[in-house]
């Protein structure tokens, strides 16, 4: 433990080997990890980020860049085919999409026979594969996911 409080507490990012000696990182890395071994397995624990060149009085800043970036955010576009009814796209919105009342899944419903696609669902990137998987694999006739 002592060997994690001195990486901790150094200037710079620091790794403990498997000798338990304590080395710096590549100075190009923004993000300090320590390596231990407990019973025979490794262990990775951060220690902390840092901006390497950014020093203030002598102490390295925190890095905030990449902590204030928002998660990638997609749109679910479904398109018009000859192929599936009003009633089958409905079940599947309603089934799928969390919150979506059958209304609101009819009014979808109709925009895409009329316009030929909808934009039936906007969220975080991974929720959004999972929505797009899922709606495809009851074959509604789904657009490429698109970056908001």
């Amino acid at each position: 433990m002592e060997m994690l409080n001195i990486a901790a507490r150094a200037a710079q990012p620091m790794e403990i080997n498997m000798k338990s000696q304590v080395v710096p990182l590549h100075n190009s890395l923004k993000c300090g990890y320590a390596i231990r071994r407990r019973h025979g397995a490794f262990a990775v624990i951060a220690c902390h980020t840092v901006a390497m060149a950014s020093t203030l009085k002598g102490r390295p800043i925190r890095d905030t860049a990449l902590q204030s970036r928002s998660y990638p955010h997609y749109r679910i576009i479904i398109l018009d085919d000859d192929v599936n009814t009003f009633q089958h796209v409905v079940d599947c919105l309603v089934t799928f999409l969390p919150g979506l009342t059958r209304d609101h899944a009819w009014a979808m419903a109709r925009q895409v026979d009329g316009e030929g696609s909808a934009v039936v669902w906007t969220g975080p990137q991974e929720q959004a594969e999972l929505y797009h998987m899922q709606l495809g694999s009851h074959g509604l006739t789904m657009a490429p996911l698109e970056p908001v």
